[in-house]
């Protein structure tokens, strides 16, 4: 497995501020418009800061649960990928390189998991047979052209499938089906990342020696 997590914003910190910006804005209330206007009547700057303290120590509390709960099913997800027979993939659109690529891939066709993510798609078109590889490359092409429209609601992004063959560290070809849709998208609505789902499906076909 190789992921290349991308950086991003922690809830914690963002919730932090939300809150602090929250906190002085009713401590101000409190305290320049006391009496039956107060939301808190009755309650001085000090009880106001002992509730901002609790109040903030749950918030930033469910913040880590959430974030705990985020990154197990992170966790889950590459754990599930990683046993599975078939090959995953996450391949940058920008770069055509591999993201995040399972074991499989290499248990499948013996080549290193190394030569995938250093090469990319462009040691991935090697391997395909060439009869195959215009077809295979006009599949990633479809995804991987500009939009230039807004992002497709989740659960509506195209799928494309395509069967093809490709070549195995012995020199004979395996025959796999391949379905590939869109991961994530930029905000103007191009694509940022692609998905793929290939399943070897040898035992469907003859496999064919390299000849």
């Amino acid at each position: 497995m190789s992921p290349a997590p991308q950086p991003r914003l922690s809830a914690v910190p963002v919730l932090a501020g939300l809150f602090g910006l929250l906190f002085v804005v009713t401590a101000c209330s409190l305290l320049f418009l006391p009496g039956p206007h107060s939301p808190l009547p009755g309650l001085g700057a000090a009880g106001m800061g002992v509730v901002g303290v609790l109040a903030f120590k749950r918030i930033m509390a469910r913040a880590r649960d959430t974030e705990l709960a985020l990154e197990e099913a992170e966790r889950y997800i590459e754990a599930v990928a990683d046993l599975s027979q078939d090959i995953h993939a996450i391949i940058d659109a920008g770069t055509r390189t591999f993201l995040y690529l399972n074991p499989a891939a290499s248990s499948l066709l013996g080549h290193p998991l190394e030569a995938f993510t250093k090469g990319g798609l462009a040691f991935f078109g090697t391997l395909v047979h060439p009869e195959d590889l215009a077809a295979v490359n006009g599949r990633f092409e479809e995804l991987l052209a500009p939009q230039g429209q807004a992002p497709a609601a989740p659960g509506q992004e195209p799928v494309l499938e395509q069967t093809f063959r490709a070549r195995d560290s012995q020199g004979g070809y395996r025959w796999f089906k391949m379905r590939l849709t869109v991961f994530a998208r930029r905000v103007a609505g191009d694509p940022a990342e692609l998905l793929a789902v290939i399943q070897d499906v040898t035992g469907q076909r003859p496999y064919v020696e390299q000849g």
